[in-house]
């Protein structure tokens, strides 16, 4: 994954580049209401200086579209690779959000429209994924498949 992704802002002189990190986006991307606008400090590639800019929901989704589609990707061929009985579970209860990734609002409507199956969202989506570790790691010799 590139640990940085272009974002263009108008200038009077000229159109300077401004680069912003993943994490940075995926922070304004969730602060952000559809249509809305909100402010985000960069730094100019060339200079380094720090500047606060207003970026709206259409520039971030359009940054993050392609890491998206990674996921949607991922998604699929996993999937594909499903075994049978596990296809049939997933099919009758749906895919389940853990993870930072599952705050991004509207992907699990996104991966509902690729997948045509139901997608949930974990309660407690950043606790979850320490919660199952934990719970793996207590019962570790139920799950000797997950450490080989």
């Amino acid at each position: 994954m590139p640990a940085l992704a272009p974002l263009k802002t108008e200038s009077v002189e000229q159109k300077p580049t401004w680069w912003v990190s993943p994490i940075a986006m995926f922070l304004v991307a969730s602060l952000l209401l559809g249509g809305a606008a909100g402010t985000c400090w960069l730094s100019f590639l060339l200079t380094g200086i720090p500047k606060e800019i207003l970026v709206n929901y259409a520039e971030i989704a359009h940054c993050l579209d392609k890491s998206i589609v990674k996921i949607e990707t991922a998604v699929l061929n996993a999937l594909e690779m499903t075994p049978p009985e596990l296809s049939a579970d997933i099919y009758r209860t749906g895919i389940y959000l853990a993870g930072g990734g599952a705050l991004l609002r509207g992907l699990d409507k996104r991966l509902h429209l690729k997948t045509k199956l139901v997608v949930h969202i974990a309660e407690d989506p950043l606790k979850a994924v320490a919660r199952g570790t934990a719970i793996a790691l207590k019962n570790f010799d139920k799950f000797p498949f997950l450490i080989k």
